[in-house]
């Protein structure tokens, strides 16, 4: 298990330290997240792991590596959040950064995300984790505090999947094109939205540690993967088929189109 510590951010002359209740809350929540991953075969190392809370829209939530930041002593997740007594949405965000964090700690050494698809993978498991919270409520320590509160995730999660993207990436013709949509999938997130979408839905018990785990597949270029090892290494997989399925496409249409 991950040695959680709990730590303000500050911008600017603005600190937001956790409280006592918002500590205990940041705390069942990511630890939730990891047994729930252990559960699913993905572990997480016994090793120092920070988390910082920063003022909503001061900066987007991330997962940073100690070793691209030089003062930092541990791996750590930045959250954007004013106050964390909107559970939805720190599970929602905690769910995405754990979610790097489970990719990166599965991974070979030394590899980066591939963002194209690491964040379609972190935003579609963090509508996953808010299924999971809000089914399984009862059996979560934060129901001993509003045990009613499942339908507020519910709704949230409704919201989430009620938005509609672009369909860029399904659009996607060429490797140019692709490396563009790889290079804004922080900031037009709509662009893989329906994908996105379409991912989660594939999502379950016997999935996700297959998807979690692309980066033992990617090719010598780090934006692709190698999708016949990929599909071969997880052959009953959807999740996976899927993701393979959106790359495949791409060079069909510019194979297509080239001749």
């Amino acid at each position: 298990m991950l040695k959680y510590e709990f730590v303000s951010g500050c911008v600017g002359n603005v600190n937001t330290p956790f409280t006592d209740d918002e500590k205990n809350t940041a705390c069942i929540v990511v630890t939730t997240i990891e047994h729930l991953y252990l559960l699913l075969g993905v572990s997480l190392p016994n090793e120092r792991f920070v988390i910082k809370k920063f003022p909503k829209g001061s900066m987007p939530p991330r997962f940073c590596l100690a070793r691209n930041n030089p003062s930092a002593l541990a791996n750590f997740i930045c959250i954007a959040m004013d106050k964390l007594s909107y559970w939805c949405q720190a599970i929602f965000q905690l769910g995405h950064e754990m979610t790097h964090a489970a990719i990166h700690y599965n991974s070979p050494s030394n590899t980066d995300s591939t963002s194209w698809i690491e964040e379609t993978i972190c935003e579609a498991m963090a509508l996953f984790f808010l299924n999971v919270f809000s089914i399984n409520w009862d059996k979560i320590e934060l129901s001993k505090s509003n045990p009613k509160y499942a339908p507020h995730i519910k709704s949230y999660l409704k919201d989430e999947l009620s938005k509609v993207g672009s369909g860029k990436l399904s659009l996607c013709h060429n490797y140019d094109e692709l490396k563009q949509i790889d290079a804004d999938s922080q900031i037009y997130r709509e662009q893989r939205e329906n994908e996105m979408h379409e991912l989660y839905k594939l999502l379950n018990a016997d999935n996700v540690r297959g998807l979690l785990l692309y980066r033992w597949y990617l090719q010598s270029d780090p934006l692709l993967l190698n999708t016949a090892k990929y599909r071969k290494a997880f052959p009953h997989n959807a999740a996976v088929s899927y993701l393979c399925d959106l790359q495949d496409s791409i060079f069909s249409k510019e194979t297509s189109e080239a001749d």
